[in-house]
């Protein structure tokens, strides 16, 4: 198995079942069974999912494995004070010794977006604010300005991607993950490599399990 992902979003049908530590014990297995990527989504307010914080899901389960590349996805700057976004982000790279991929997004849910008292309609506009701190202080990161361009990514979830070319340009990855139907990753292809030799960014894309 060569650099296989697994997307982990715990949704269930009973939301009086926990699943939380079941999932750290799978993927403490699933890494024995050769896996070597595993991407954590978070939503604040989907009663459905059990992670709520993908970088204390991600702590607990870097203690637990020895290789893989745990990959928070994706994390929504809107929702974070960029500054102290960074700190927590240092903790986690030096408790992996560098095992980690950084996920951001503009973020997705509403009800997301009201907990947080943010106005749901401008995520683009203040992902775009956030987003230039965020780069400015990872540049300047004694840890974190060690990981390649490469270990940053956002998801790409659209049926027909308009816009996500600007993350290739940039240098950073994409991720697809196959909640978004099979018969979709077609148009994800023909996307990502439109204008673009597949040499050149295959390495930026992938596609993962969950």
């Amino acid at each position: 198995m060569n650099k296989t992902g697994l997307f982990i979003i715990p949704i269930k049908i009973d939301n009086k079942v926990s699943t939380y530590n079941d999932y750290i014990d799978f993927l403490s297995e699933a890494e024995n069974s050769g896996y070597s990527h595993f991407y954590i989504g978070e939503h604040l307010t989907d009663k459905r999912e059990d992670i709520q914080s993908s970088i204390v899901f991600a702590a607990a389960l870097l203690s637990r494995t020895k290789k893989a590349i745990i990959c928070l996805s994706v994390l929504p700057l809107p929702h974070y004070e960029i500054k102290l976004l960074i700190k927590q982000l240092e903790d986690l790279y030096r408790l992996g010794k560098g095992r980690i991929k950084i996920g951001f997004s503009p973020g997705a849910l509403k009800t997301d977006a009201d907990y947080m008292n943010i106005d749901h309609n401008k995520r683009g506009e203040l992902f775009k604010e956030k987003l230039i701190e965020f780069e400015s202080l990872i540049e300047n990161s004694e840890f974190l300005n060690k990981l390649s361009k490469k270990s940053f990514f956002s998801t790409l979830l659209s049926t027909f991607p308009v816009s996500s070319s600007l993350l290739i340009d940039k240098g950073y990855s994409a991720v697809s993950s196959n909640f978004t139907h099979s018969s979709y990753l077609i148009n994800h292809i023909k996307f990502i490599i439109k204008n673009k030799p597949i040499n050149e960014i295959s390495s930026n894309w992938h596609i993962t399990l969950n």
